[in-house]
């Protein structure tokens, strides 16, 4: 992995560009730091003044406790969030380009209720549709449901003993199976999750979640999920005319962590039980399974996560076969509760030329509007090399944030370069 040398040679052309996302959070962190520390010498705001941050932690105030055990813990809430991206990269044919977008990157909108004494509904929808980055439009309006499913408290219902929770659930579910998948966006430090942990993502053709039931447990320090579905491509709620998706995932949490013991361990996978013509879900992953652990220590934190999987029958047989990915993710509080740093190191390859991606959301969008040339592979390879550090300054915690990042990969299939280059983001992000 060539990056330094090619690292260099990049930020020579535009590096203010690549770096200017990383200045500006740095500024706001220390301007807010400063500002908190006058505040907080002042006497508190009366209670009639309000406060914009409270009211964003307490959902705007779009909830109700209502009367339990008929309909109560009712809950609208909502996720908004936007970015910009620059990309000075060299392309499969050795040319170097520049391409910048902005776009919104999520809007979300949902709701939550609790009724009858054992049941909940919970759902979300997309309300966006951003194609700026392919030369388009935002469309606003209804996009596609997210996730809409109906849970049932069997503890409750049958007097299960023996187990801290029973949850059945079915409908439209986000199933997670690597770590930065198991961590909300709303949460994430880095812009964008890596190019393994989106791989392994069981999702539609058209990028929607799978219909299916589980069920949740829990016994002291151990949870889990069991959970079967629709391997259908439907937006809204799956048939189930196609395979079927088997899904497994158990956490183990330590009171105490050490170097060596870690605070939480998470395993994951599943396996699709499909014919050659059924639809299935993950560009048709045949089994991935996702091994993590996270260590938390003061002002650190440390993540690591190891996910291998098998590609399953494709239509080129440059693309099956094996993968294989590690994900490193340290992060600092420099200044606390107002400022942090992040460090992401992430490998995947495969056993076949062809058989990981690399899933930059930008760098390949500028092959599709024709800013680079990918190859024939188009985006494609056998080694994915990347390295992201990045900067959050917390103006409300999560509930509001400045992201700025700046993200080095180095693709390749065969031996030859596929794409080499960085990528810098400034993102806002914001929920409810």
């Amino acid at each position: 992995m060539d990056l330094f040398e090619n690292g260099a040679r990049g930020m020579s052309r535009r590096p203010m560009k690549l770096f200017e996302p990383l200045l500006i959070s740095v500024l706001l962190s220390v301007g807010t730091a400063s500002a908190g520390t006058e505040a907080d010498a002042q006497p508190e705001p009366a209670a009639s003044a309000g406060n914009w941050c409270d009211c964003l932690q307490d959902s705007l105030g779009l909830k109700s406790a209502g009367t339990e055990p008929w309909l109560w813990d009712m809950k609208l809430f909502g996720r908004l969030q936007w970015q910009h991206a620059y990309v000075d990269g060299t392309d499969a044919n050795g040319d170097d380009f520049n391409y910048d977008t902005d776009e919104w990157r999520r809007f979300y909108f949902g709701g939550q209720a609790r009724f009858l004494k054992y049941f909940q509904v919970v759902g979300r929808a997309l309300f966006e549709r951003d194609l700026k980055p392919l030369g388009g439009e935002t469309e606003w309006g209804y996009d596609r449901l997210w996730d809409l499913g109906l849970k049932t408290d069997l503890k409750k219902l049958a007097g299960v003993e023996g187990l801290d929770a029973l949850v059945a659930g079915y409908g439209k579910k986000q199933i997670n199976v690597s770590d930065e998948w198991h961590i909300s966006s709303k949460f994430l430090k880095t812009a964008e999750r890596s190019a393994i942990a989106n791989k392994v993502w069981p999702h539609t053709e058209g990028f929607a979640n799978p219909t299916g039931g589980w069920v949740d447990l829990k016994k002291g320090a151990w949870k889990g999920t069991l959970g079967v579905f629709s391997t259908d491509h439907s937006t809204e709620f799956s048939s189930w005319d196609d395979g079927q998706l088997y899904f497994g995932e158990a956490f183990r949490t330590f009171e105490n962590g050490t170097a060596w013991v870690p605070d939480l361990v998470n395993l994951a996978g599943y396996w699709q039980n499909v014919d050659f013509g059924d639809e299935r879900l993950a560009a048709g992953i045949d089994w991935a399974a996702s091994l993590a652990g996270k260590w938390d220590h003061g002002p650190w934190e440390f993540r690591a996560n190891v996910i291998v999987g098998d590609n399953g029958e494709q239509l080129d047989s440059d693309r099956e076969g094996a993968f294989w990915g590690v994900v490193l993710t340290p992060s600092l509080w420099i200044i606390p509760e107002r400022l942090d740093v992040v460090m992401r190191y992430h490998y995947q390859g495969s056993e076949e030329e062809e058989g990981i991606r690399m899933w930059g959301r930008y760098a390949r969008r500028a092959g599709v509007v024709g800013d680079a040339d990918l190859g024939p592979t188009a985006g494609r390879g056998d080694a994915h090399h990347s390295v992201y550090l990045g900067l959050s300054t917390y103006l409300c915690g999560d509930n509001l944030k400045i992201m700025a990042g700046v993200e080095y990969d180095d693709i390749s299939s065969g031996g030859e370069d596929v794409y080499k280059g960085w990528t810098s983001y400034l993102a806002v992000r914001t929920y409810f």
